[in-house]
């Protein structure tokens, strides 16, 4: 299956391609989806993924739904052709409808399942009637007179009985337990992608609504992998040992598209509203708990190789300094960049007008700064004392994605610092290339130190860890370019 393999990674490069471009086009306000390279990248990565689709079906066409799977690939392949080449709208959600009938017939569970588990059946149902209903709230209730209303509320709702279906999955006899969650994860970025298409048609004055479009890929892709990978009874890890270096590109993807050379004409994406500033604060303890799985995870994983250098190592001197700029670094920016504005903020909406607080904003200040403290202790002791945790491929995926967006977010902030502390040493890389690798080993790893431990337990040879360091290195000057 190096083939498939070759497949997968070529699909992820195309969304990544026309997700540069897409994004570019955004920033300049021009309409992306008349953009011919980013044509090119999306359709092409349709084609790839049906092309997985077909590869499977070869090798095992005598089962029912993989066939239907790869029915529902080929339609997929026409409806992007009239959506992203022929910009045929209704024509190319009429393939959708047909897209989702054929995987509700795959996923939809038999009827003497579903009179066994009423339960699950009547909350999967309540779900998808919830999702219906708000989804009909924005877009049949909305004033905006648009020409194709009827038919996106008819695909809407095939959509949420095909995520229904997908739910439910689970009840099918031929699935496996990893094949269903692919099945539902699949079907929850589908229903996601197609939620930030209809946005800008709701929203087509709100610049995220418009980036929100711009970023259609980095969910229908998922969507369709899943989807294909859920047909492999067997365990498919194309990135195995590369993780880290994968989810190194994606975070200096994201921190390129939303700095712009250090300076104050950087992206408005950063100036967040205060309600998703304060959203990011509140998830902040589930970052914590993120950061304990995935540290949990490593040393359940590591082999007896990597268990002599990890001991050596944490009774280094290093090992001690490491932990130290951590509490420091993580506490620093979180409460610098995210907790103190979002309190401020608040503060002068709800207690206060002037300029000076009163001393209730100073005390949930200091309060929140013993709780960020807090949870870097925590994260230190589960790195000296791990606790076990259950192996879930979701949890792991929720796990990475929460901390790559605090990652993400903070780099921005951090590659000003870096523009600042090198900024009286010239332009060239060379001549601030010792400052830069000092700021890396004693300030940008010690602030990634969970992605730092899984992601090189998680290489299998030195060669992969090279790569590792070097795209963590990329990563950080991505931030400061």
């Amino acid at each position: 299956m190096k083939t498939w393999k070759w497949l997968f990674i070529l699909s992820v490069l195309f969304t990544l391609g026309n997700t540069i471009v897409d994004v570019q086009y955004w920033q300049n306000g021009l309409p992306f989806q008349d953009n011919g390279l980013s044509k090119i990248f999306r359709f092409g990565r349709t084609l790839i993924i049906a092309t997985m689709a077909g590869i499977l079906y070869y090798h095992q066409s005598h089962l029912k739904n993989v066939r239907l799977l790869l029915y529902a690939f080929l339609l997929t392949v026409v409806a992007d052709g009239f959506l992203i080449l022929a910009n045929l709208l209704q024509i190319g959600m009429l393939f959708f409808i047909i897209v989702q009938v054929l995987l509700i017939l795959r996923h939809a569970p038999p009827l003497d399942q579903l009179k066994k588990n009423k339960v699950k059946v009547l909350y999967a149902f309540l779900t998808g009637t919830i999702l219906y209903t708000i989804i009909y709230t924005l877009i049949g209730k909305n004033p905006i007179d648009l020409p194709i209303k009827d038919p996106i509320l008819k695909y809407a709702f095939v959509l949420v009985v095909s995520l229904i279906s997908a739910q439910l999955a689970e009840l099918r006899p031929e699935f496996t337990r990893s094949q269903s969650q692919k099945i539902f994860w699949g079907m929850v970025f589908f229903f996601l992608c197609d939620l930030t298409v209809v946005l800008p048609l709701l929203f087509s004055e709100n610049e995220l609504a418009l980036l929100a479009r711009a970023l259609t890929g980095l969910l229908y892709t998922p969507a369709l992998l899943l989807l294909v990978l859920s047909a492999k009874k067997k365990t498919f890890d194309p990135f195995s040992g590369y993780k880290g270096a994968f989810f190194n590109v994606i975070l200096a993807l994201v921190s390129y598209l939303l700095s712009n050379s250090g300076t104050d004409e950087q992206l408005s994406i950063i100036d967040l509203p205060l309600e998703l500033k304060s959203l990011l604060v509140i998830l902040l303890a589930f970052e914590v708990r993120a950061s304990k799985y995935l540290i949990s995870r490593t040393f359940i994983a590591l082999n007896p190789q990597q268990n002599i250098l990890w001991n050596k190592f944490s009774q280094s001197c290093l090992f001690g300094i490491m932990l130290l700029f951590n509490v420091i670094w993580r506490s620093y920016c979180k409460m610098t960049y995210l907790v103190i504005p979002v309190i401020y903020q608040m503060g002068q909406k709800l207690i206060f007008h002037q300029d000076d607080p009163p001393w209730q904003i100073q005390f949930f200040i200091y309060v929140a700064g013993a709780g960020i403290v807090f949870g870097e202790i925590l994260i230190i002791r589960y790195t000296l004392e791990p606790v076990p945790q259950t192996k879930s491929a979701v949890r792991e995926m929720w796990s990475r994605s929460l901390v790559l967006i605090y990652t993400a977010y903070f780099s921005i902030f951090l590659g000003n610092l870096l523009t600042e502390l090198t900024s009286s040493t010239g332009t060239s890389i060379i001549t601030h290339l010792p400052q830069l690798i000092l700021f890396f080993f004693f300030f940008y790893l010690p602030f990634r130190w969970v992605e730092v431990l899984s992601d090189l337990a998680a290489c299998k040879n030195p060669w992969q860890q090279w790569v590792w360091g070097f795209t963590s290195f990329g990563a950080m000057m991505f931030a400061h370019l």
